[in-house]
């Protein structure tokens, strides 16, 4: 049985929040922008959350400070260097920046019948198909991609290509600097809509208390997860 983690509510509110290797902290808030249904982007400055103009539904911290944005017209945008660049080629309806900058999108290009999308990989220019297909994904240190379809299911993509389901099904799935591997489950805790979240012993999913709607997993294994009404915590 996993070592259960206490988990502190943190300044704020967002839909969907995202931890750099570096330690930066993004969050899409939830006050709309523009008129499209997406919502402002924010970055913590150590004692509130700074306004980096723009917005989306979904985004991603890089290891040297980017920060990747998908908005409801599945929209990509870089932030880098104080500015905002795009939209870049391609859409999505997910992304995930993993710790050596590896970025990977679930694009927005179906697959099959089951509510999923193609999965790739940024190469510097375009986006390259992998094969895959899910609905979030999340990159691991090693430069793995790991992928929840729509029916739950969890894949990995290694050297050796596509591989699963693993055990367990999730609603959201993040990987942390240290190695560890996060996943919200299906199975709904308190009085929400949150999933129970756990984390992956090599051949399982172990509960650790908690629960929440999206993950996020810093450099050192901590995880970050915003719940239904928009709150953020962080365990320890």
């Amino acid at each position: 049985m996993a070592r259960a983690l206490k988990f502190d509510k943190f300044a704020g509110l967002a839909h969907d929040i995202s931890v750099g290797a570096d330690g930066s902290l993004w969050v899409i808030g939830t006050n709309r922008v523009g008129n499209s249904g997406d919502c402002g982007a924010y970055g913590w400055d150590g004692r509130n959350w700074a306004d980096l103009g723009g917005g989306g539904v979904r985004i991603a911290g890089g290891p040297d400070g980017s920060v990747w944005v998908v908005n409801t017209a599945g929209q990509i945008y870089v932030r880098q260097g104080g500015r905002w660049n795009g939209p870049l080629p391609g859409g999505a309806i997910d992304i995930a920046v993993g710790t050596q900058g590896d970025v990977w999108i679930v694009g927005n290009n179906q697959v099959g019948n089951g509510g999923d999308f193609g999965a790739y990989r940024w190469n510097g220019q375009n986006w390259e198909n992998l094969g895959g297909a899910g609905v979030r994904i999340a990159c691991s240190a090693d430069g793995s991609a790991w992928l929840l379809n729509s029916a739950g299911e969890v894949y990995v993509c290694q050297s050796t290509g596509w591989t699963g389901p693993l055990p367990g099904l999730g609603i959201d799935i993040a990987a942390g600097g240290d190695g560890s591997l996060w996943m919200l489950g299906t199975n709904r805790v308190g009085k929400g809509n949150d999933g129970g979240i756990y984390r992956w012993n090599g051949n399982d999913w172990e509960q650790i208390g908690g629960g929440g709607v999206n993950i996020s997993v810093g450099a050192d294994g901590t995880p970050w997860v915003t719940n239904s009404v928009g709150e953020i915590y962080h365990g320890h």
